[in-house]
C-alpha cells in the first residue's frame, strides 16, 4: 500500500494476530503502519504519527480499537 502511495496504514483487530505484521514492523523502525492508540505501551509500533502534508499542514493519523459487549 505504500508503494501504491499511501502514507499511513491502519489495520483491523487480526492483523495483530499475524507474526509477519510483528516482524515486519521489527525489521523496518520506519515503517508507517499505526497500531491501536489503546494497546499497551509495550506492544509493537506507535499508536499514532505526525505526518507533514505537501502543503505545510500537519496531519496527526491514529486509531483506537473499541469493543462491542
Amino acid at each position: 500500500m505504500v508503494s501504491w502511495g499511501a502514507d499511513a496504514i491502519t489495520l483491523g483487530n487480526h492483523a495483530w494476530k499475524q507474526e509477519e505484521i510483528i516482524t515486519y514492523m521489527k525489521d523496518n523502525p520506519d515503517h508507517n503502519i499505526i497500531r491501536p492508540l489503546n494497546f499497551t505501551e509495550d506492544s509493537p509500533g506507535q499508536g499514532y504519527k505526525i505526518f507533514t502534508h505537501s502543503n505545510g499542514e500537519r496531519i496527526l493519523v491514529s486509531q483506537v480499537h473499541g469493543k462491542l459487549l
